[in-house]
């Protein structure tokens, strides 16, 4: 998929999490015009990115995010909101260890507790 390539570049241009709502405007201005078959879905980031919430990410992160980045600039003034958005780290299965030792390592030094809908990708 070409959402996917375009995934991985919205990722890869920025080191913190992105805001999710702010990911997928963006993801889908890369994409103008493809219809519904083609468009992006948060489904297509399942071994691409996890899912946060503010806590998760910490407040260092978040301020980073809702910053000075005109994709991530916060119109809604909804800061009180803060601990019920989502966010999305870039966390590509193609950059966890091959061997399953290492793998799992990897996973719960990124996350301590994973429910299985959201390992599995990894696996």
């Amino acid at each position: 998929y070409i959402a996917r390539i375009l995934a991985h570049c919205l990722f890869n241009a920025r080191s913190t999490p992105w805001l999710q709502e702010h990911f997928m405007e963006e993801w889908i201005k890369l994409m103008p015009g493809v219809g519904d078959i083609y468009e992006p879905k948060m489904e297509l980031l399942k071994d691409i990115a996890i899912v946060q919430t503010s806590e998760e990410v910490g407040p260092l992160h978040t301020s980073s995010v809702t910053g000075n980045d005109p994709g991530n600039v916060n119109v809604s003034g909804d800061d009180d909101n803060e601990d019920h958005k989502v966010y999305l780290k870039y966390f590509p299965r193609t950059g966890l260890p091959f061997d399953v030792k290492g793998r799992f390592k990897a996973l719960f030094r990124e996350r301590s507790k994973w429910l299985l809908e959201d390992m599995e990708p990894y696996l």
